[in-house]
Parts: C-alpha cells; structure tokens; sequence
C-alpha cells in the first residue's frame, strides 16, 4: 500500500507543484487587479474633490459683479 502511493508520488513529475504555482499566479494577479482598481478610485476622487473645490472658490468682487449682473436682468 505505502508502496503503491510512494509510486503515484513519483509519476506525478511535478503535477501538484504546477497546480499550486497556477494557484499563487491567479491570486497574485487578482490582488494586483484590485490595488489597481483601488488607486484608480482614489486618484478619481482626489481629482473631483480638487474640481469641486476650485468651483467653490470665489472671491468677493466676483460675488459682486454676479450680484450686480443678476440684479440688472432681473430689474
């Protein structure tokens, strides 16, 4: 018995080592995939915020003039 599966070990010709270094290349490749994705999404968001921030900032005299440019068509 210890015979026989001492041989089937022996016929493999590295079968197993394959299968487990295919394994560990599949998992390398999605953990890759998802820190790609997860810098992509904060890279996105960084440059939203910067966007909505810069729309947000407004000085007086353009607070000013728009009042001013608003009241006269309305007037």
């Amino acid at each position: 018995m210890k015979r026989d599966l001492r041989n089937r070990i022996k016929e493999e010709n590295g079968s197993v080592t394959l299968f487990v270094l295919v394994t560990c290349m599949f998992v390398l490749v999605i953990l890759l995939l998802t820190n790609m994705e997860m810098v992509n999404k904060n890279s996105n968001q960084k440059r939203t915020l910067e966007q909505i921030q810069n729309n947000y900032e407004v000085t007086e005299e353009d607070l000013e003039r728009t009042y001013h440019e608003v009241y006269k068509e309305n007037t």
